[in-house]
């Protein structure tokens, strides 16, 4: 979020959207109120947080955006070569119950997305076959991995890194 009001100013809008389940599930295993800090966050950064317990609702929260607003799209999360993965153990250990599969794309509106909007998934091989679904679907470019991700410096404030490439 940071790196977005760098790039666009403090007035730029942000949307966080958030897979809710996973971190109602890992506070209470941790003792720990994940869903406040969140909150919290959100209001520090001054952006829209919405709360989704599956893949239709990340897509209705997408399609709700006003007509070529969407100007960045950024996916931090688990995923794999045909899915962005919203949810990874949460419920059962390596498994995801929560995801937008290249074959949902199709529900994505394309005018919400900016021409120019610069859109990229920092998740595991989503440059593997994703990318090539996002450009068809969406109609912009998806920068995706080849290989797997490492977000080891994202407390930090490096962004994700590569063991292969990124794509476009």
């Amino acid at each position: 979020m940071s790196q977005i009001r760098l790039e666009h100013g403090e007035g730029a809008t942000l949307v966080w959207i958030v897979y809710r389940r996973g971190y109602l599930n890992r506070g209470n295993a941790d003792n720990k109120p994940y869903l406040d800090w969140i909150e919290a966050l959100a209001k520090k950064r001054n952006c829209e947080l919405i709360w989704i317990e599956n893949g239709e609702q990340a897509i209705k929260a997408i399609n709700a955006r006003s007509p070529r607003s969407i100007r960045t799209f950024d996916f931090f999360g688990h995923s794999n070569r045909h899915a962005f993965l919203l949810d990874y153990g949460s419920d059962i250990m390596a498994i995801s119950k929560a995801w937008i599969h290249e074959k949902d794309l199709a529900k994505i509106k394309r005018n919400v997305f900016h021409r120019e909007a610069r859109c990229q998934s920092y998740g595991c091989h989503t440059g593997e076959s994703m990318s090539r679904s996002w450009r068809l679907q969406i109609g912009n470019t998806l920068i995706g991995a080849i290989g797997k991700t490492d977000y080891s410096g994202i407390g930090q404030g490096i962004m994700p890194t590569v063991s292969g490439s990124w794509i476009r």
